[in-house]
Order: C-alpha cells, then sequence, then structure tokens
C-alpha cells in the first residue's frame, strides 16, 4: 500500500491539483489486477517513466485465509473448543 497525500506546509510541488493532474484509476481502464509481474510494472509506472499515477488494486489473488487453513479451526472455532491441560508431572520431575 502507497499512500500519496500533499503537504500543504511544507511542499509547494505536490499539491493537491498537481496530484489531480496526474492520477487516474485502473478500474476506469481495461487492467486486470491478475498478474503479478504486470502489477509491479505499473506500480513503477509514476517512478520511472514518468507517466500518470494509477490508484486501485494492482494485483489480486483468490487463495484460502489464514484460518481456513488452520485445522484445529476446521470443526468449530477456538472459543468452543475444550481446554485440554496436559499431565507435565513427568516433564517436571526431569528437572528436580
Amino acid at each position: 500500500m502507497d499512500i500519496l497525500q500533499p503537504c500543504v506546509t511544507f511542499n509547494h510541488l505536490n499539491t493537491y491539483p498537481w496530484y489531480r493532474e496526474r492520477i487516474y484509476k485502473l478500474e476506469e481502464t481495461d487492467y486486470k489486477p491478475d498478474n503479478l509481474m504486470k502489477a509491479l510494472e505499473k506500480s513503477y509506472e509514476a517512478y520511472f517513466k514518468d507517466e500518470k499515477i494509477p490508484l486501485g488494486v494492482f494485483f489480486q489473488e483468490e487463495r484460502p485465509s489464514y484460518e481456513d487453513q488452520l485445522p484445529q479451526l476446521k470443526n468449530s472455532p477456538l472459543r468452543d473448543q475444550p481446554v485440554v491441560s496436559p499431565d507435565l508431572t513427568e516433564l517436571f520431575g526431569e528437572f528436580k
């Protein structure tokens, strides 16, 4: 995520009008955010090609969430699962 925000106090070059002239929304073009390499190229467009500044989603990939990948949460959330206290007497016996 890159936040572009004019500093009206110290930066008199990159003002609100300066940004308005240079930005464009990716969703208003035929750009599709399904290719990582194209997304990287698009993100560098304004910095290295001195072109307009694209705004929007550069890359999007459908994949399982972190929670969906945890087998512990497959049947129910952790708060609904019983707390099992292990027997640690054997372990503590090693430290006598």
